[in-house]
């Protein structure tokens, strides 16, 4: 069971509980009603089958990162509310509207880019939930706000996030000049999967799509960004209490695609990462408990041109 389901989920149902009692509809509302109520708002199939597969969760961080807000799908709330509660359709509005209000005060939703790109996930998992998403998105006469929502609505296809297909894309891009040049100096890392706190490392679960202009389009992080170590600073701000702190660079790779057209590199986004103990920093054991260098190394072959991951 995931950190955010224990963490978050059990007292965002417990409060998704309370508010629906409270409004009066139901008098008793069973703990796990709230749980499916909140698993058919994520699309997640069920409570159940989230909970065993460990779907992945991530916390959009309260920092503006365009098409990071959280939306959600009414129809599998009311479907589900009217199933398991006997409630009309007009009453089953009123709790989906407690029930997405209560995400997205948490800033929850399902890391997709996680979930299609990470291969701890089986194909199994990943296809019954896409049928699942793809049910009700096919259902809904509105445009998704997100890459993933465009997916599911069959406007787009799904990339490959594969991570042998993404460094070759990447390596092909005149994008990639000065990250290569990083990666020859021998002092770059791949980051998977990074805290969605971080938010100079937030790109890499960027999930946005603008469906509304007559030419339609849409971007994904990719899962992983690129971290190298740039340097090394004491007596932070005339204070030496506070020891030693490292700035690093990172470098999210961002795709896109338009109608009628294929995944492409769009940009790769460049951030400075400072850490150290000052209280405006990032602390490294909390980034990377085992250390940077735990990370995965990569290189770059000049004779097939391409950045590799180096092998252990």
């Amino acid at each position: 069971m995931s950190t955010v389901f224990k963490d978050l989920l059990k007292p965002l149902a417990r409060e998704l509980k309370k508010d629906i009692e409270q409004y009066g509809l139901v008098s008793q509302l069973p703990l796990s009603h709230s749980y499916q109520l909140l698993s058919a708002a994520l699309c997640t199939v069920s409570n159940e089958f989230a909970t065993k597969n460990n779907i992945p969760y991530v916390i959009n961080p309260l920092h503006s990162v365009y098409g990071n807000d959280t939306k959600f799908q009414i129809a599998p709330v009311i479907s589900r509310t009217v199933e398991l509660l006997g409630l009309t359709e007009l009453q089953a509005n009123v709790v989906a509207s407690f029930v997405v209000e209560r995400l997205e005060r948490a800033r929850l939703s399902v890391d997709y880019v996680r979930l299609i790109s990470d291969e701890a996930y089986q194909p199994m998992v990943k296809a019954t939930i896409e049928r699942h998403r793809q049910k009700y998105y096919q259902m809904s006469p509105f445009y998704p706000e997100t890459a993933s929502g465009a997916i599911a609505k069959n406007i787009f296809p799904e990339p490959d996030l594969s991570i042998n297909t993404l460094l070759k894309m990447i390596s092909k891009s005149k994008l990639a000049r000065e990250l290569i040049e990083s990666i020859k100096q021998n002092r770059c890392r791949l980051w998977y999967y990074p805290p969605s706190s971080v938010e100079e490392a937030s790109i890499s679960y960027h999930n946005a799509a603008n469906l509304s202009d007559k030419r339609k389009q849409a971007e994904l992080g990719v899962g992983f960004v690129f971290v190298s170590f740039e340097i090394e600073f004491e007596n932070v701000r005339g204070r030496p209490e506070l020891g030693t702190h490292h700035y690093y660079s990172v470098k999210s790779p961002l795709l896109t695609i338009r109608e009628d057209a294929n995944w492409l590199l769009n940009n790769i986004v460049s951030k400075t990462l400072r850490v150290g103990n000052a209280y405006f920093m990032h602390k490294e054991d909390e980034l990377w408990p085992k250390g940077f260098n735990s990370l995965t190394k990569v290189r770059y072959n000049s004779d097939t041109e391409q950045i590799e991951i180096e092998p252990t």
